[in-house]
């Protein structure tokens, strides 16, 4: 292996990902690709432009890895470089400029002194120094942040946290929630950078809750397996030594009760310390049913903030961005609006949609143009999206199903012929509208936001685990034409 160049080496991860993908996949989004840096430790692979390795890092970049670990040996930093086209040159770029984006101080810079199991034992025995990697992508900063109804309260509690960090106040948690896609994981890292930018000698760690189960999971059977006593010391006193700490997709650490409990330790730590614990999840802390009584009652102690989609100005607004971040000059506004419409709930998903349009127009050398548009949604999200429903419908429809007049749907008793029906008309409200929670609660009984999403959350485990229900639901959205 080390006798080949990194273009060969290249060429060997090729061969595996072909047989990892289907064909359709390796043809347009990795044969376009090449290697242009190695070092050891990074690998930096040039593609024809931003949204390819926005869907390699969002679709496929598990096999990439598997990938490059047969052929290189270990895990390696993997990074981009964008040749874009611009006229009859081509210029590389390791990413659009717009917005510009701030400058950041270099990841890696923070060294924290960890004791050894003897140091702690013998006041003078050694210590030994590891680095902090913040894991913060730069791509997630407040410049490339549209905010709006659906998370201006939360963004507005991100830039106070941070702005008044100095202050010897104790700092309860912050707990943001809201459904995929709604942006949770850009607002909370671009926290995180804007920390580090003010506060560029304090530490800053985002970690998924995979990833904070798997590295004291490790510690644990390092202890029990090979006698490493100070395993778990040593990671506890890795995470004590950050002064913000950022836990992504919190709700993966239900059932893992040793870890939350681990989890709770350095919450309140960090509280005693004057440091700044922050956490996402998709579910509301009242709806972390699996969460020991400890670590629920820590995080419903701090501020709970939810984060909704935005509404349709707001995405034209996302998709507007990233055209100009992506070079795209003479992008159709009625593409974008026609876009933002029919993808409403999830912006991760719309960015997916964006992407494909951009794929499929450069692919097969089409304009972008509504019809193109209308192709790819259909491919992508499904004939549904294309049917503009109101709740109004939803209420009239399932109140037809369920023979019950509207007004006793809207009731606000908890009648149990009515709770069903009411579920369900909260679930295809959220899912096919573009009603805000509240909106929904409000019209469905007077019911909160966290209401709307247990009962969201309620229809599709029944859907999952249930025949006969799941048929009463499709047999509803056949009768809104909504197709499967």
């Amino acid at each position: 292996m080390n006798d080949k160049t990194p273009h060969e080496l290249w060429l060997d991860c090729l061969a595996i990902v072909k047989d990892l993908v289907p064909q359709v996949i390796y043809q347009t989004y990795f044969e376009p690709c090449d290697i242009v840096y190695y070092d050891g430790r990074e690998v930096k692979i040039l593609v024809p432009s931003d949204y390819y390795h926005e869907y390699i890092e969002d679709k496929q970049i598990s096999k990439l890895r598997r990938a490059l670990f047969k052929v290189f040996g270990k895990d390696l930093l993997i990074t981009y470089r964008v040749s874009v086209k611009r006229g009859s040159g081509t210029l590389d770029s390791t990413s659009a400029q717009y917005p510009a984006k701030p400058e950041y101080p270099q990841r890696n810079q923070n060294t924290v002194v960890l004791p050894t199991e003897e140091a702690r034992k013998e006041q003078n025995a050694g210590a030994r120094n590891i680095t902090i990697d913040p894991q913060l992508h730069p791509d997630f900063c407040y410049e490339h942040l549209v905010t709006g109804g659906g998370n201006s309260i939360a963004y507005g509690v991100c830039r106070q946290a941070v702005q008044e960090f100095s202050s010897h106040r104790m700092k309860d948690p912050l707990f943001f929630f809201g459904d995929p896609g709604v942006g949770k994981t850009h607002l909370i890292q671009s926290m995180g950078l804007e920390f580090r930018k003010l506060f560029p000698n304090l530490i800053v760690h985002y970690v998924t809750a995979n990833q904070f189960t798997e590295l004291f999971s490790d510690a644990c059977l390092r202890k029990r397996m090979k006698g490493e006593n100070e395993a778990v010391n040593e990671i506890e006193a890795y995470y004590k030594s950050i002064n913000l700490l950022i836990v992504d997709d919190l709700q993966e650490l239900a059932t893992r009760y040793t870890t939350q409990n681990f989890l709770s330790n350095i919450i309140e730590h960090m509280q005693r310390n004057n440091c700044q614990f922050v956490c996402a999840s998709s579910q509301a802390p009242a709806n972390l049913v699996s969460f020991r009584g400890g670590l629920l009652s820590q995080l419903k102690s701090g501020r709970i903030i939810p984060i909704e989609s935005l509404d349709l100005e707001k995405r034209v607004e996302v998709l507007q961005q990233r055209a100009k971040r992506d070079g795209i000059e003479h992008f159709p506004e009625e593409v974008f609006h026609y876009m933002s419409e029919h993808v409403r709930s999830n912006i991760r998903e719309l960015i997916g949609v964006y992407l494909s349009l951009m794929a499929m127009a450069t692919f097969s050398q089409r304009a972008i143009t509504l019809e193109l548009a209308k192709e790819v949604i259909k491919n992508n999200v499904g004939e549904q999206m294309l049917t503009k429903l109101t709740i109004d419908d939803i209420k009239r429809v399932v109140s037809q199903y369920y023979r019950l007049r509207v007004d006793e749907l809207c009731e606000t008793t908890r009648r149990a012929e009515i709770v069903e029906p009411r579920q369900i008309a909260m679930f295809l409200a959220k899912e096919y509208t573009q009603t805000p929670l509240m909106g929904i609660g409000e019209q469905l009984g007077r019911k909160s936001h966290s209401t709307v999403l247990h009962a969201t959350k309620t229809v599709q485990d029944r859907m999952d685990s249930s025949r006969e229900f799941r048929e009463r639901v499709e047999a509803i959205k056949k009768e809104l034409r909504i197709e499967q």
